[in-house]
């Protein structure tokens, strides 16, 4: 049976190797702290690795060695370049590959609103994310969906492909093929201002921008009397024939709820708080959301 070795990191790749390992018992494993996430990933794969007696490497003490117990080396949610790869490596891509090359590819994609993401899993090379392809698997998704729910159904195709995968290398079947460059997209990196909601947006955009980026992320920022307010949960409201609009503007307020006037559309808060995790209470009408 092939012997396999996974570098995986974050909310994905610990998804991923509790759904692998059921099947599969790693020959290594090596994750890092993931930075900007809320998730306790890198600690809950030290401890699974631990408790089921498989070989933990932190990812600076990753070596020729290390890689020599494996056949097959699997790469998910991993953000840092890897030397001296061989093509025992695969990378697993969360897009449907070539589109959303590069950063927060899911993120992206349920920010636009598309309705198929999924997995592509590829050979590395120096250049990320347009090696050639093993494997492809589409998930089509319907709105309002979570991030974290988006990730949950990823995993599960990571793990088949990876056994997938697996399986064609154990019978001398295991081909990839080149992309087609001309149907290449990128999906640029986000840091923490790419948290800020645009009250300009389309109260769509918006609603599939808080569930976005919400946990395992910082969440979706915007601020309430000179204070920043974290938004958790929204729902798109109904719309009322403005003669102008003003983004970010209370129109209403229900049952603690506010409508709040978006470039096209209303939405309706239902969940936010303050930095320090108190509820924001929303009372007046004449108050405006993104307002410093």
């Amino acid at each position: 049976m092939t012997r396999a070795g996974f570098l995986v990191a974050g909310f994905k790749g610990l998804n991923f190797l509790e759904k692998i390992s059921r099947v599969r018992r790693p020959s290594f494993v090596s994750s890092y702290e993931v930075k900007g996430t809320l998730d306790n990933a890198y600690a809950r794969i030290k401890s699974a690795c631990k408790e089921n007696g498989t070989t933990f490497v932190e990812r600076r003490d990753l070596s020729k060695d290390v890689y020599a117990g494996a056949d097959i080396i699997f790469v998910a949610g991993w953000q840092y370049l890897l030397p001296e790869i061989d093509d025992r490596f695969v990378v697993l891509h969360d897009s449907i590959l070539p589109r959303f090359r590069g950063f927060a590819p899911t993120v992206s994609a349920l920010i636009r609103g598309e309705t198929t993401i999924g997995v592509t899993a590829l050979k590395p090379t120096e250049l990320a994310d347009r090696g050639p392809i093993y494997e492809q698997m589409e998930i089509e998704v319907q709105y309002p969906v979570k991030v974290r729910d988006a990730y949950l159904l990823l995993s599960d195709a990571y793990s088949r492909i990876a056994e997938s995968i697996m399986s064609k290398s154990e019978k001398g079947l295991l081909a990839a093929m080149e992309q087609d460059e001309k149907k290449a997209t990128y999906s640029i990196w986000r840091d923490e201002r790419d948290y800020e909601i645009d009250w300009s947006w389309p109260s769509d955009r918006i609603s599939r921008f808080v569930d976005a980026v919400g946990w395992p992320y910082a969440g979706a920022r915007t601020t309430f009397k000179a204070r920043e307010v974290i938004i958790d949960d929204v729902e798109v409201s109904g719309d009322i024939p403005f003669e102008e609009r003003g983004p970010g503007k209370i129109w209403a307020v229900a049952d603690g709820c506010p409508e709040v006037v978006c470039g096209k559309g209303m939405i309706r808060v239902l969940s936010a708080r303050y930095a320090d995790g108190c509820r924001v209470e929303f009372k007046g009408l004449r108050e405006r959301l993104g307002a410093r």
